[in-house]
């Protein structure tokens, strides 16, 4: 789907369990750093390796095991940069989503991901507008 606004990535989030944004991960951050101000957890690539391992994918996914009712945020920035073992070990967390958790990734390359992730997730791209 396509999108003419950055600024709806809020209310999109909320209605999805599961979206991916083709944005910079760092733009991303900031709209929902100042939207989602507690309820968001972010997860980014190690800086020593550049990669998301399976063991920080583990950790991160705890945090989505509360039995909270309330809207959690759950943002991977950079998921391409996930390891095989890390991108399985997310996708088992997605076969049966809670109903108040939302998994947000922003990319500039989703196509990176695996299909069967891709195949989950809302794909929102943004529209280039040309200037006059």
């Amino acid at each position: 789907m396509f999108l003419d606004s950055e600024q709806k990535i809020s209310e999109i989030i909320h209605r999805t369990n599961f979206s991916i944004f083709d944005i910079s991960p760092e733009k991303g951050r900031k709209l929902l750093e100042k939207t989602e101000k507690s309820s968001a957890l972010f997860l980014e690539p190690d800086e020593k390796t550049g990669k998301i391992s399976i063991e920080m994918i583990r950790d991160f996914l705890q945090s989505a095991d509360s039995k909270e009712t309330s809207d959690r945020f759950f943002v991977i920035l950079f998921p391409e940069t996930m390891t095989p073992a890390a991108e399985n070990a997310f996708l088992k967390n997605l076969e049966e989503p809670k109903p108040f958790h939302h998994f947000v990734f922003f990319s500039t390359e989703p196509s990176a991901l695996l299909p069967t992730i891709l195949s989950r997730a809302q794909l929102y791209y943004f529209k280039k507008i040309a200037p006059l």
